[in-house]
């Protein structure tokens, strides 16, 4: 991901170039502006805040996870 950097740059450049500052800095803000906008698109992001359901009538499942300190594996042997 961060190998790709230089490219938003290098973007910025072209846009900057070819349609001027300030209609790259409206474009981009725009572009921030819908992406913040995003959680009120798309579900995934309101189903965040949902509780959880409610385990069945055996309890959680076991192997899931546990709050106590794991056992360490055995070293293998010779």
């Amino acid at each position: 991901m961060l190998l790709t950097t230089p490219l938003g740059g290098l973007a910025a450049g072209l846009l900057v170039e070819r349609i001027g500052l300030a209609a790259t800095l409206l474009g981009i803000g725009a572009l921030y502006f819908l992406t913040t906008l995003s959680p009120l698109v798309f579900p995934a992001w309101r189903e965040m805040d949902a509780k959880p359901a409610p385990a069945g009538p055996a309890g959680p499942s076991e192997g899931i996870s546990r709050t106590e300190p794991s056992t360490p594996a055995p070293a293998p042997g010779p």
